[in-house]
Formats: structure tokens, sequence, C-alpha cells
């Protein structure tokens, strides 16, 4: 799996090279071909402390038509991006540092994992870069596994998208992660569903926006108001 990040411009691509080049993270800028066909103007590669495979661009080429899909539903993008991905770290502390303090992005709070009290305080850290309340968390994990990715959110911009959405999932019998629930931080109404390549989708709606001005990053002790009940194993990049 690969993640990207967009950047406003070519300028702020080059504060984004040095500041890896301060980091003694190496990079390689992909060539013209590479670049276009991805349909972007610029971009770099590398890997994140995790290992990660990670692409940073600007100038995402539009073709300016709407998207349109099979049963009308509308995506909430533009300013707050695609959505957010979870990762898994070996090193949460490691690696939330290398995206605050390298790439700029801002904390966005924790989730306290219910643990023993010998494992001291284990974190699930979210962090944003747009009004989206996270665009990026990191979760911890044992060991990293294929497919490196634990999620993807997508949210829509009505519940009853996400309820016929959910309605068709078990008609056609996909394998459903975890019940229709709403989360404490992003309050996010969404269900997950397990995607072919092991790793979970979640598909959303009414999630929060955030005003830096006046946010304060928050540790939350539950996950979901309701629901999230998780009704099948974990996906391959959190089993042990």
């Amino acid at each position: 799996v690969t993640v990207g990040w967009e950047v406003r411009d070519h300028a702020a691509l080059q504060r984004v090279k040095s500041a890896l080049d301060g980091a003694g993270i190496p990079f390689k800028q992909l060539s013209l071909e590479e670049a276009d066909a991805r349909r972007v103007e610029e971009a770099i590669a590398f890997d994140d402390p995790a290992g990660t495979s990670t692409e940073i661009f600007h100038g995402a080429v539009l073709d300016h038509s709407p998207v349109v899909t099979p049963f009308g539903a509308k995506f909430v993008t533009g300013d707050q991006g695609l959505g957010h991905v979870v990762l898994p770290a070996q090193d949460v502390p490691g690696l939330f540092e290398f995206y605050t303090e390298v790439l700029g992005f801002v904390s966005r709070g924790a989730f306290r994992v219910p643990t023993p009290p010998e494992f001291g305080p284990v974190r699930v850290r979210f962090l944003g870069i747009n009004e989206r309340h996270h665009s990026l968390a990191i979760c911890p994990a044992m060991t990293i596994r294929d497919p490196g990715l634990v999620h993807l959110m997508v949210e829509v911009d009505s519940l009853d998208t996400v309820g016929q959405a959910l309605d068709r999932v078990n008609k056609d019998d996909f394998q459903l992660s975890s019940t229709l629930g709403r989360h404490t931080n992003d309050k996010m109404v969404s269900f997950y569903v397990r995607a072919p390549g092991d790793w979970d989708i979640e598909f959303g709606t009414e999630g929060v926006r955030v005003d830096e001005s006046s946010y304060t990053a928050e540790e939350i002790t539950a996950d979901s108001y309701w629901g999230h009940e998780w009704v099948t194993d974990l996906p391959a990049a959190m089993r042990p």
C-alpha cells in the first residue's frame, strides 16, 4: 500500500524535501513520466519510519466532472481530502513525532487502549492536516504485516446513503467487520467492511469539522458512543 499526501504547490513540496533531508529520510524525485502517470505535476516518494510507502505531490490534474456513482452517493472530499487512513506502527511515539515535527501534521488527540497496567499507557494517535478531525491515525501493532493498512475511511453526505450501503453489504454477503456506530472523537456515524486486500473500509457520514483556532487535543477512553461492535477478526495488518 502507498499513501499519498497533497501539498499546495512546488514551493510547499520543496519545504517537505528540505524537512526530509533534515531528518535524514531519503526520498526519490519521481520522473516526469511517473508523475504524469499519477496525473500530478510533481511528486516524491519515500518510506516513513514505520516502512509505509509514501508519496507527496502537488498539481493534481482535474477533469472538472462530478463523480457520479451507480447509487447516487456524494462523497465529502474537497478541502478535507479523500478521508483518512489508519496505519500500524511498532513505535507509535516515534512515528507521531515524524509526522508532526517533520511533515507538519497537528495532533488531534488520542485513544487510550485498555491494556494491563504493566504495559503502561498504550495510545492510538490521531493527526490532522485540514478541517477533517483526522486524516491519519497511528495504531500500535506488535508486528507490521502486509498490506500495512488497518483501514481507509470515506465519508458521504447523508445517513441514508450510509444505511443503504450497509443494506447492500449485508444483502450481497460481504464480510462486515463492525456494526453501525458513532465515534466519540470525529462524531462519524459509520460501519466497517472487510476489503479483498484484508483491510477495512470505514463508510461514514456526519464527521465533525475542526476549528484549529479553538481546538484542544483530547484523550478519549471509548472510541464510540454506541454501536461499532466488532463481528469478525482483526484486519491482516493488526494480527499478532
